[in-house]
């Protein structure tokens, strides 16, 4: 493994998630997960994907972002 596939895959998850496309972000985190269980993007996509399924669905940090006004 080279850490990029897992990588890409978890950008996209986050992407997709960022656009509000929940369901395919848990779905492709979860690929994350199943096809590299042993390394830290599998371990951020599963809270992630905790996050994302969260009734009060909200940062897993207070981070803000000050860049929405692109």
């Amino acid at each position: 493994m080279n850490g990029k596939n897992e990588s890409a895959l978890y950008k996209k998850g986050l992407a997709q998630a960022e656009q509000d496309q929940v369901q395919q972000a848990v779905d492709t985190l979860s690929q994350v997960v199943k096809k590299y269980p042993n390394t830290s993007e599998a371990e951020s996509a599963k809270l992630k994907i905790r996050e994302l399924r969260s009734p009060q669905r909200r940062p897993l940090t207070g981070t803000r972002s000050t860049q929405k006004a692109r």
